[in-house]
């Protein structure tokens, strides 16, 4: 052990008192100065961290009023192709909202498209509505369905996208993680598959009954529904656990979700007047979700 510290003893002999007393110092400030510089550096990566999962949930809120307007648009025209003449003004009205969604993720777009990777997608998506507006009156009621549904497929697409880009699907916090989860997943399949039950509906209530296919794919829808509900309460829960202020949103959305699934679930989509009363009111079955959704992006 002697022969170990001669050095630094020697050193130290040679070394006058103030020069002493600094080395000590310099020694013992280096850990210190080590850790502090680990510090900073983890929190700059998190604020990055944050900072990009804040430009995917800038993209994302236009990328859903996207979705809601498309899929309402393919209910009224499901009633329309169907027979039922005064969804023409309503479709109309429709395409308008969809170009001015479409305004605002183009300006998201600009922004955060480059960072992300997802200016060609969002390209694609573009050019495919224009396609289908401007052919959409020439459809059948199947055709006009397949060709929404596709539509709002890549839509779903290109959200998963951004959220993948943009580190939402990472958040280490276990609120954020599962708000993410149900505003990327959870939400958009379980309001996909709400949409297409309220397109089957108009077009089953402009012809007066559904077909025997009709009945099956709506009780399909139904089961798929109700899974839907139950797996974004759960991630709503969980997220809410932690962030009071989004479980109080959320809780206002579920009714009227669970009322149009029960609705499907009693009449199998045969056109009553019970389910007429949402599918010809569209805007009736998306408005719950502005706030879940608005809270969970601020969770974000």
């Amino acid at each position: 052990m002697r022969y170990l510290l001669a050095p630094g003893i020697t050193l130290m002999n040679r070394l006058r008192y103030a020069y002493k007393f600094g080395l000590i110092s310099l020694i013992f400030l280096l850990p210190i100065a080590v850790l502090f510089g680990l510090f900073v550096m983890e929190s700059s990566n998190g604020i990055v961290f944050a900072e990009k999962e804040q430009k995917g949930a800038a993209y994302l809120m236009p990328l859903k009023g996207l979705v809601e307007n498309t899929q309402q648009h393919r209910g009224m025209m499901a009633g329309l192709l169907g027979g039922d003449a005064s969804f023409a003004s309503k479709a109309e009205e429709k395409r308008k909202q969809i170009e001015d969604a479409s305004a605002l993720v183009d300006a998201a777009d600009s922004r955060y498209g480059e960072e992300l990777g997802t200016s060609a997608q969002w390209k694609s998506v573009k050019d495919q509505w224009q396609g289908l507006r401007g052919n959409v009156l020439n459809l059948n009621p199947k055709q006009s369905f397949a060709a929404h549904t596709a539509l709002i497929s890549n839509i779903l697409a290109l959200m998963t996208k951004v959220a993948d880009s943009s580190n939402i699907m990472l958040d280490p916090d276990l609120d954020s993680s599962y708000v993410g989860e149900a505003l990327v997943n959870r939400l958009p399949a379980m309001s996909e598959a709400l949409g297409q039950a309220r397109a089957l509906g108009s077009g089953a209530a402009a012809r007066g009954g559904a077909t025997a296919e009709e009945r099956a794919r709506l009780a399909a829808l139904q089961n798929g529904i109700q899974e839907s509900l139950a797996a974004v309460e759960h991630g709503m829960e969980m997220g809410g656990s932690r962030n009071p202020a989004l479980q109080k949103k959320n809780q206002r959305g579920h009714g009227e979700y669970q009322e149009f699934g029960e609705c499907i679930h009693r009449h199998n989509g045969a056109g009553t007047d019970q389910c007429r009363k949402i599918y010809h009111r569209p805007e009736r079955l998306f408005r719950p979700s502005h706030g879940s959704d608005r809270a969970g992006v601020q969770v974000l």
